[in-house]
């Protein structure tokens, strides 16, 4: 049975968000940061949030992904 539009876009975007959470993951460990410091230079009052978006627990809003592309 084929995917909707819809469901299709879900996928797409599930797929993403996962990637950028291993992609985050793996540039901070690169990097020798901890998910503190990644976290205070988004603007986020926790690492928690970080663990989130690396475990893909939460969605990354769009300005988080540009604030990230100049980290």
């Amino acid at each position: 049975m084929p995917l909707s539009k819809t469901n299709r876009y879900d996928l797409s975007m599930k797929t993403h968000k996962k990637k950028i959470g291993v992609l985050l993951a793996k540039a901070r460990k690169k990097s020798g940061l901890t998910q503190l410091q990644v976290s205070q230079h988004l603007g986020f009052t926790t690492a928690q949030q970080v663990s989130n978006i690396e475990r893909d627990a939460a969605p990354v809003p769009f300005d988080t992904v540009v604030k990230l592309c100049k980290l």
